[in-house]
């Protein structure tokens, strides 16, 4: 599980904000610390590894625990970003260019706008960042 709660049953070493990171910063381990606490009554992340790639919804305050919730994974695309749409069937591949109308993360089905077509399309947003799309 990436994310534990924590109640005031007695200390537990929490990942802590050793800078202040802003709304939309993209966070990396040198933003992070692991600290002992004792008294904790919020739920917090527990895991640095867990939080390094993410990006932050909210403040996260200088020697404060990281909320749960406060965190969102980082997109591989934004809104009206050109992205690559790929559709593949028994062998044909055709790629072909389009623009974001969703943000989106892997595994996100995503609205697209083929840019040579003008065709609004749905798919499926891969670890690359590509959209497959043509999925039955």
């Amino acid at each position: 599980m990436l994310l534990q709660s924590v109640y005031a049953a007695g200390a537990a070493t929490l990942t802590i904000a050793s800078v202040t990171i802003y709304p939309g910063d993209l966070i990396s381990n040198s933003q992070l610390r692991d600290e002992e606490q004792q008294k904790v009554d919020q739920s917090a992340w527990l895991s640095r590894t867990d939080l390094v790639g993410r990006i932050a919804k909210r403040t996260l305050l200088k020697d404060q625990p990281i909320p749960i919730g406060s965190v969102e994974d980082a997109r591989a695309f934004k809104v009206g970003s050109q992205v690559r749409l790929i559709f593949q069937e028994e062998g044909l591949t055709i790629v072909s260019s389009g623009m974001a109308l969703q943000t989106g993360v892997a595994g996100d089905h995503v609205r697209v706008r083929n840019t040579q077509s003008g065709q609004i399309v749905v798919g499926l947003v891969q670890q690359d960042g590509s959209i497959k799309v043509g999925e039955k």
